[in-house]
C-alpha cells in the first residue's frame, strides 16, 4: 500500500465533494418550488416578467388543463418549451434590449396555473455546470489514486 498516493485520492474525493456542493447550489439557488398561483379567464394574461441580454428568462408552470399556455413575447429573442413530469418549462432569452413576457390564456375556458419564475444570469449558470463536471473529473481521479494506493507495494 502506497500511503502517499491513498492521501492523495482521499484529498481529491473531498475536493470534488465540495465543487459539487457549491456547483450544485450556484446552479440550483434560482429555482424555487411552485410558489404563484393564477386564475386565467380565457384571452387573459400574466407578466412573466423582463427579459435582457445575458439573462435566461425561465418560468415552469402546471395548469389545471395539463395544456400549455401561450407564451408571448414583444420582442423576438429564443424561446424553447418543454413538458417534463408534469410541468412546463419556458426559457427566453434576448440578445439585445429589453423584452417582456407573459403568459396567456389561449383556450375558451378559465384555467387555474401554478407557477414561479427564475432569472438565471447565463455566467452563474455556466460556472455552476463547470464546477460539477469538475467535481465528476477530478472524484474519479480521486477514486483512481485511491485504488493504485491500496493495489500498488510500496517502495522499498
Amino acid at each position: 500500500m502506497r500511503r502517499g498516493l491513498l492521501v492523495a485520492g482521499i484529498a481529491l474525493i473531498a475536493v470534488a465533494i465540495a465543487f459539487f456542493i457549491i456547483g450544485a447550489y450556484i446552479t440550483a439557488k434560482t429555482f424555487k418550488p411552485l410558489t404563484e398561483s393564477a386564475t386565467l379567464n380565457p384571452g387573459a394574461n400574466i407578466t412573466i416578467g423582463i427579459a435582457s441580454p445575458g439573462k435566461a428568462l425561465t418560468i415552469y408552470y402546471s395548469s389545471s388543463i395539463n395544456k400549455p399556455l401561450k407564451v408571448y413575447s414583444n420582442e423576438s429573442g429564443f424561446m424553447i418549451t418543454t413538458y417534463r413530469d408534469g410541468y412546463y418549462v419556458t426559457v427566453f432569452t434576448i440578445q439585445n434590449g429589453t423584452s417582456t413576457l407573459y403568459l396567456v390564456n389561449n383556450y375558451s375556458t378559465p384555467i387555474v396555473i401554478k407557477y414561479s419564475i427564475a432569472t438565471l444570469t447565463i455566467s452563474s449558470s455556466i460556472v455552476g455546470g463547470v464546477l460539477v463536471l469538475l467535481s465528476i473529473v477530478v472524484g474519479i481521479v480521486g477514486v483512481i489514486l485511491i485504488i493504485l494506493g491500496l493495489i500498488l507495494k510500496p517502495r522499498k
